[in-house]
């Protein structure tokens, strides 16, 4: 088991946390480099959201689409995503984490070009699937990546900057798209060049890959300890600090590699038991982030927005804009805290706010609605002049929110972006990412991307059925209300916190907490709890010595 009497354990458990810090952030240039430039492999997937809400109408008139086809152009880009994450967790496993964002970009391009070259609709959807495999590799190669090559005191931070990636591509996809549609072009052109503009970000991310260093941890694992020293010694500027993360990585490797290596089925139903827990947990932060609806929420706001009276161009574009800030500006307030405040609390608070919210959302149109008349009803959910989704806001019974209400929903949709910002956005893949061991952390992305998208894909492409068959947006807020309750329940109950750790020291810390459970190999003299309050925090453990371990 993992002896705590012995110094080099103690050390193996501290990890870089323990390590002094040789230089500030703002001087690590080449740590904010590789961040922020592997980041931006997610401002694809935001720009395409920003970027639909206006160009689906438009895609609409062009090829003459009915609402189920326009439908399948907006929800199948997520959809397909999660089939993206399985070409990923080998590709990263094989060939490296760089090489990896690589593929993504190539899929971006050959994705964007495609849809901005479209002769047929067919082609349209290649094009979007192409795309949607390239989000699917960013989702889990990204975050892996930045969290391998960050210092455990900034990695919260630099590893949010994912998510913060894809709130800066929805804001500037929604300023695009305004810009775009006053022109004088053609609404073919102003389509094709709204979709082709997709394309500049990855190819500023390819231009920019020769400049970045492949994952230190990665390259241990291919035997290349030089290059990993060459790599870690630029990030940290310090030898000391340097050769003892080498030494913590190679224990790591070393232990893990006398296992055979690990295959899918020994991924999903491993012997030991708290890599089980950590199975369960990353594929549970996936599925939870976006099992509450956030996607119908990010997907339909558009007509949310007209809903509210936001007809005009400009009223839309304020609205758009601030909808996006009440997304970016969490994001960003998170960067600065995650590493101080903790994983656990931001995820456990952002949920509880976001349950309150969506059923918010559902008494409003219960208890404030107007009514349309026939010929209004007709519009709302006949007319292929308005977005697939526009009769989301029309209940069963024909009836809209009024003016009153209207304007509750817009503040009600903008304090859920915020809510869902502070924490489950960009919090859940720095969990899942932290939350591995080296040898199941590709995998461990691969499962918690796949269940991600799945259900993104799901929720986006079931939103009009569900609220027709719920009798309208009240009964479709009510039942997302009701598995929000269930993912705060959850979140509550089996997040673990693990801020300011190491790596290697997280993954010895949960191997030490479940060692003695059934079916594993290892006793273990400690068993702390893995989880306790809203912060996380845990009792002091003794060691039989006098000496404690904070966990």
């Amino acid at each position: 088991g993992w002896s705590h009497d012995e110094e080099r354990e103690e050390e193996d458990l501290g990890g870089l946390e323990d390590q002094p810090t040789p230089h500030s952030l703002a001087t690590s240039w080449p740590v904010l480099f590789a961040a922020t430039i592997s980041s931006l492999t997610a401002a694809t997937l935001g720009y395409d959201v920003g970027i639909m809400a206006d160009a689906i109408e438009l895609i609409e008139d062009s090829f003459d689409l009915d609402h189920l086809k326009a439908q399948v152009i907006v929800g199948s880009l997520n959809f397909i995503a999660a089939f993206g994450t399985l070409i990923a967790g080998q590709t990263s496993d094989i060939f490296g984490r760089k090489s990896t964002v690589a593929l993504c970009c190539v899929l971006y391009i050959v994705g964007t070009a495609l849809m901005a070259f479209a002769p047929t609709y067919l082609v349209l959807v290649l094009g979007r699937i192409v795309t949607g495999l390239g989000v699917g590799v960013a989702f889990v190669v990204t975050p892996v990546y930045i969290t391998e090559i960050t210092p455990s005191e900034v990695r919260g931070m630099l590893t949010t900057c994912f998510d913060v990636s894809i709130n800066l591509g929805i804001l500037f996809g929604y300023i695009t798209g305004f810009v775009i549609t006053v022109t004088d072009m053609s609404s073919e052109a102003k389509w094709r060049t709204m979709l082709g503009l997709g394309g500049v970000i990855p190819l500023i991310v390819a231009a920019a890959l020769s400049k970045l260093p492949e994952s230190p941890r990665w390259l241990m694992t291919r035997g290349k300890e030089d290059e990993a020293s060459a790599v870690l010694l630029e990030f940290l500027g310090d030898e000391e600090v340097t050769q003892s993360t080498i030494t913590d990585i190679r224990s790591a490797i070393e232990q893990e590699n006398a296992c055979k290596s690990l295959s899918w089925q020994e991924f999903f139903f491993p012997k030991e038991s708290y890599l089980r827990k950590i199975t369960l947990l990353v594929i549970g932060l996936g599925f939870w982030q976006q099992a509450t609806g956030s996607e119908a929420v990010l997907y339909y706001s558009a007509t949310f927005l007209k809903n509210a009276g936001l007809d005009s161009m400009r009223k839309r574009l304020l609205g758009y804009i601030g909808v996006g800030l009440c997304k970016l500006i969490p994001e960003v307030m998170v960067m600065c805290i995650v590493d101080k405040f903790g994983r656990r609390p931001l995820l456990v608070l952002s949920s509880i706010g976001v349950t309150i919210t969506i059923f918010s959302l559902a008494v409003t149109f219960v208890f404030d609605r107007g009514e349309v008349d026939d010929d209004d009803a007709v519009v709302l959910n006949a007319s292929n002049t308005d977005p697939p989704h526009g009769r989301l806001l029309a209940a069963a019974d024909g009836s809209i929110p009024s003016s009153t209400s209207s304007v509750l929903v817009v503040l009600l949709l903008c304090f859920y972006m915020c809510l869902f910002s502070f924490g489950m956005g960009p919090v859940t893949w720095l969990t899942a990412s932290e939350s591995m061991p080296l040898r199941q952390r590709a995998k461990g992305m691969t499962s918690c991307c796949f269940v991600n998208r799945l259900v993104s894909g799901i929720v986006a492409l079931t939103t009009l059925s569900t609220c027709d068959a719920l009798g309208g947006p009240s009964g479709f807020f009510f039942f997302y209300g009701s598995v929000s309750v269930v993912g705060t329940m959850w979140y509550m109950r089996y997040v673990p916190e693990t801020m300011g750790k190491s790596l290697e020291a997280i993954t010895a810390e949960n191997k030490a907490m479940h060692a003695g459970e059934e079916g594993d190999q290892e006793p273990a003299e400690v068993v702390a709890p893995w989880f306790s309050t809203i912060t996380g925090s845990s009792p002091k453990t003794d060691m039989g010595e006098g000496e404690g371990t904070e966990w």
